[in-house]
């Protein structure tokens, strides 16, 4: 055990786990040292959040740009609540079992994370506009046409409603096919 403030901690370079109640004020800065870089050799983790924090980072669909990255390497799961009777001193809010463990399979290379983050950030500007208008700064008309026929979507669906399946392809046909001064920065 190492008694530290975590956010000060170096994380270990070889696969790890986690288990913890976290401070609710620090949750989401918890998360990121965590998740934010998905090289970061994380494997699981288990922890008690409040349960509203729990559904943002689980719910569909996802219009937050940081959770959809962390989902495109790590399932989150929330379980079960914890209601706040069972704390002493009690917080004012239920509790929620957050569950994450690493994919096996990325829809998207971990060396792009930081490429991936631009374009969900620009295209989440505006969750709910539609595939072609959030992605029209990316992608030309020709290759949005092909987009959408290759993600098997409406055009007009909102942008948040992509699966993290969907954003891989999104992704991937950017790389491949858009020219590079296109790319969201």
């Amino acid at each position: 055990l190492i008694q530290k403030d975590f956010l000060q901690v170096n994380l270990p370079r070889s696969p790890f786990c986690v288990v913890s109640n976290i401070p609710y004020s620090i949750t989401t800065p918890i998360l990121g040292k965590l998740l934010d870089h998905p090289a970061i050799p994380l494997q699981r983790a288990v922890f008690v959040v409040e349960k509203g924090a729990a559904k943002r980072f689980t719910t569909s669909p996802v219009t937050n740009p940081r959770i959809l990255k962390w989902r495109m390497w790590f399932h989150m799961e929330m379980g079960r609540t914890i209601s706040s009777k069972h704390f002493s001193p009690p917080p004012r809010v239920d509790s929620a079992v957050l569950t994450v463990w690493r994919k096996r399979n990325f829809a998207v290379s971990l060396h792009h994370h930081a490429r991936f983050k631009a374009l969900a950030a620009h295209s989440l500007k505006y969750p709910q506009l539609p595939v072609d208008e959030a992605l029209k700064d990316v992608f030309t008309p020709p290759q949005m046409k092909r987009l959408a026929h290759n993600l098997k979507i409406d055009r007009n669906a909102p942008i948040c409603s992509l699966t993290e399946i969907q954003w891989g392809v999104v992704f991937n046909t950017m790389i491949q096919y858009v020219k590079p001064y296109r790319w969201p920065k």
